[in-house]
């Protein structure tokens, strides 16, 4: 069994942050010229992309949860 919505909502988070990078990395000519545009601005899609990888991973592959366990 995997969470099918909580797999959802961590790809979309990963693709949003993954996106506003791209999106920005259109208009530089590298990663570290983007990184730098942002400035600070940068935790916003970094924290998206990390909270979508820690979504994903405790959706498909970590299946002792409490949520599991009070099902059973």
């Amino acid at each position: 069994e995997i969470d099918i919505i909580g797999t959802y909502i961590g790809a979309v988070c990963l693709i949003i942050g993954i996106g506003i990078i791209l999106f920005q990395n259109g208009t530089t000519m590298s990663l570290i010229e983007t990184i730098k545009s942002f400035g600070l601005w940068i935790l916003i899609p970094f924290m998206f992309i990390v909270v979508g990888i820690i979504q994903l991973v405790k959706c498909l592959f970590l299946k002792n949860n409490k949520i599991y366990n009070r099902k059973k």
